[in-house]
């Protein structure tokens, strides 16, 4: 995908989606469980969070949607320093929904470099008429596991050759096997006193 290119999206009409994006929305159904509880979107999460210790806690994480949740919370004023938390609270909620849900976390690295976007008509921070802070979160979150996969595929090296005991490895090659966003790794190595060659074990992983 073009480093350049932008997507778009907002879960709150389907009319407004592009490119089945849908999924990148705080009301798009993902279930994830933080300290023993489930919450059924991002929104339920953030929503809930919010309101932590209070009757509307688990009225909100309860609700039957999003949109309920949200209208249940709106309901009460947030603590007084929920301006500096709620971005750490939308942080949490959107690696939880990424790291539990598989599909969707292989969804997120298929967008690539692209620039996120929530296209909402009304949200003076979140979205795109105001600070955009959705899409940057996502961003941040996309560029975070995209890390940590490409980490775990890394692996100690075996630089000792078993036929003559040799540490005199003169080539190391990369093997790589993609298909479909899911890749095999593999290093192969030469030793330069024998010949003898050999591969490290193979590790796969998406991309």
């Amino acid at each position: 995908m073009n480093r350049e290119s932008h997507i778009y999206f907002y879960g709150q009409s389907k009319g407004r989606v592009e490119g089945g994006y849908r999924f990148l929305s705080n009301f798009y159904r993902s279930a994830f469980t933080v300290d023993g509880r489930e919450y059924a979107t991002v929104e339920h999460y953030f929503q809930s969070v919010k309101h932590r210790g209070s009757a509307l806690e688990e009225r909100i994480r309860l609700a039957p949607t999003a949109g309920e949740a949200q209208k249940t919370a709106w309901t009460a004023d947030p603590p007084a320093d929920w301006e500096l938390r709620k971005e750490e609270v939308m942080l949490r909620a959107l690696r939880e929904k990424f790291t539990q849900n598989r599909d969707l976390l292989e969804k997120l690295l298929s967008t690539g470099a692209a620039v996120l976007h929530e296209d909402s008509p009304y949200d003076s921070y979140w979205g795109t008429k105001g600070k955009d802070r959705l899409g940057a979160l996502l961003m941040k979150v996309r560029e975070e596991l995209r890390e940590s996969i490409e980490a775990e595929n890394k692996e100690i090296l075996p630089l000792h050759c078993a036929s003559c005991g040799s540490d005199a490895v003169t080539e190391e090659r990369q093997g790589e096997y993609t298909g479909g966003g899911y890749a095999d790794y593999w290093y192969e190595y030469e030793c330069g006193k024998c010949g003898n060659v050999w591969r490290s074990e193979v590790k796969s992983g998406y991309f």
